[in-house]
């Protein structure tokens, strides 16, 4: 089962027009515990008009999910891409996002990329920037997912991941 969980936040889900509010996610979460439902859970980080508290508060979510949903499942978060044609492009310029004006420099907006920016969010320290990086990439790569392996080592390095995120989430100034 795949969904959408965006953000850890219920302003940014009214904002984006999720339709869901936090409380209405975890009781669905109950639901997939109790039928074993094995999962990708998927978030975005860096949303037009986000503040720092929460993006953090997302990453917070995704550990919170992490922990919650069945063995097995998948929990990510992704920066925000202001594409083209959507809902969010109009507030991410207003932000501060330069529209490209070139095809070589959408490449801006790929946060796989190092050309990647986040004009649009005034909060930003390098600091931020290269955390938000690290959380996407460790999510991508499914480093911050629980697992029971026969493996100890593969548990041991997916959780003590786990554990430095949950450091910095709660140092975060």
């Amino acid at each position: 089962l795949f969904f959408g969980y965006e953000s850890g936040n219920d302003r940014i889900l009214k904002l984006i027009n999720k339709g869901i509010t936090l409380e209405a996610i975890k009781t669905k979460i109950e639901l997939i515990n109790k039928y074993n439902m094995t999962c990708w859970a998927s978030g975005i980080i860096g949303i037009p008009t986000e503040t720092k508290d929460e993006v953090y508060n997302t990453i917070d979510f995704a550990m919170y999910l992490r922990d919650s949903l069945p063995e097995g499942s998948t929990v990510s978060t992704y920066r925000y891409m202001p594409l083209p044609n959507t809902p969010l492009l109009s507030l991410a310029i207003k932000e501060g996002f330069s529209y490209p004006k070139k095809t070589e420099d959408w490449r801006c907006i790929d946060p796989i990329d190092t050309y990647y920016q986040m004009d649009w969010l005034k909060w930003m320290t390098p600091d931020d920037k290269s955390f938000l990086a690290i959380a996407q990439e460790l999510g991508r790569r499914n480093m911050l997912n629980y697992r029971f392996s026969n493996a100890p080592i593969v548990n041991s390095v997916n959780n003590c991941f786990a554990k430095l995120m949950r450091e910095k989430i709660n140092k975060r100034d």
